[in-house]
């Protein structure tokens, strides 16, 4: 918990900037959803990609064949159930 608690991630302004002119456009739009993906994204890209604290790629790397299956099938059931609940009707 010391960890979250202490740590320091700087987000460039653009990128900022850009998550909430992109955001607000597409929540004036009615597209939900495509908010959310959005959101989604950027935080994935800020809370693992661009933080210096946590070497993704390098983990990524390290990982053995059964953790590296485990991780990626986890991320690619993830991704079916987005599918699969964007698809979904809203009746």
């Amino acid at each position: 918990m010391d960890v979250l608690l202490n740590a320091q991630v700087s987000v460039p302004l653009t990128q900022i900037a850009a998550l909430l002119i992109l955001g607000t456009i597409i929540i004036l739009w009615g597209k939900f959803r495509i908010a959310l993906i959005l959101m989604y994204l950027f935080l994935f890209f800020w809370g693992y990609l661009l933080t210096d604290s946590i070497d993704f790629v390098k983990a990524i790397d390290d990982m053995n064949l059964e953790t590296a299956a485990v991780y990626y099938g986890f991320g690619i059931l993830i991704a079916v159930f987005v599918v699969i609940g964007m698809l979904k009707s809203n009746d």
